[in-house]
């Protein structure tokens, strides 16, 4: 089913022993499987922000955004801190892809034809 997503989101654990290499395996994975999945639009998330010190949160997070190019979010699932501002960009980011099985127009439209 991952060949018919529009859009990843990568949740990496910010207290693995080595979350850039966790976010390196995965891409390496999404080559290897093919079929076009590496290249398909990403969000990136730095989760448990809240069990680390802001600066080892900072510091992870700047690996992060160095190695994909793109900026990495802040959250934490338990207290919720940064998941307005996740959700607000995955909604964004899938608004701005077209989809072969979505008729023209905006993602409001294809929402009100169902």
């Amino acid at each position: 089913h991952i060949e018919r997503t529009r859009l990843l989101l990568h949740l990496v654990d910010a207290t693995a022993e080595d979350s850039l290499d966790n976010y390196h395996t995965i891409q390496q994975e999404l080559h290897a499987y093919g079929r076009g999945l590496d290249q398909r639009p990403q969000v990136l998330a730095l989760n448990k922000a809240d069990a680390l010190l802001e600066e080892e949160i900072n510091a992870i997070a700047a690996e992060l955004e160095a190695a994909s190019h793109q900026p990495v979010h802040r959250i934490s699932a338990v207290s919720g801190a940064g998941l307005d501002s996740l959700l607000q960009q995955v909604w964004d980011t899938l608004g701005a892809i077209p989809s072969e099985d979505e008729p023209e127009g905006t993602v409001e439209d294809a929402l009100e034809v169902f």
